[in-house]
């Protein structure tokens, strides 16, 4: 090539390197980028439909509280606290949520205090127990009870999805080979 004619000095060695190792590190990167891509996206999809999925329960249980529950005072309890449920879930998935600054519009000082107490990373669950304890309070018929109650177990399950995405992050091995 034009290198060989007029960048190599005259009457040296010719070198040749294969590009053999190239290709097949290049083969091995390409594989590692494939499987972090799919596995961040993969995450990415399941936190998506898990956030999707505590919004829609979380409306089911305000909407069924609301036409279920006819004392006024249970019924504004429940639905205050299943939006301080999602908020308090998106400061625990979340580094630098604040609690208190979340809940403060939606639930009464006290009970703001209350969740604080156990802070961020029990405030779900904190949230959860107290929606059980209302609805056993409410005076509904058992298999409306039986479907707000199945509401809060759907949403328990959510809280232990988010919980396995926080904990478990991309294997060490694709991060660590891909970021370089």
């Amino acid at each position: 090539g034009l290198y060989n004619v007029y960048a190599v000095p005259k009457g040296a060695p010719l070198i040749v390197i294969s590009s053999t190792p190239l290709d097949i590190t290049a083969f091995a990167v390409s594989l590692l980028l494939v499987f972090r891509t799919d596995s961040s996206y993969a995450r990415w999809e399941e936190a998506l439909k898990t956030w999707n999925e505590v919004r829609s329960l979380s409306k089911d249980l305000a909407r069924q509280s609301c036409y279920w529950v006819n004392e006024p005072a249970r019924k504004a309890m429940l639905v205050r606290w299943c939006e301080a449920f999602s908020r308090a879930l998106l400061v625990h998935c979340r580094v630098d949520g604040s609690l208190e600054h979340e809940l403060e519009d939606v639930l009464l000082p006290h009970e703001v205090a209350a969740v604080a107490a156990v802070g961020p990373s029990g405030a779900p669950s904190f949230i959860l127990q107290v929606l059980a304890e209302l609805i056993e309070q409410c005076i509904v018929t058992e298999t409306k009870e039986d479907t707000m109650f199945s509401t809060v177990r759907s949403l328990s399950d959510a809280v232990a999805v988010c919980n396995k995405l926080l904990r478990y992050p991309l294997p060490l091995a694709y991060t660590r080979h891909t970021s370089r």
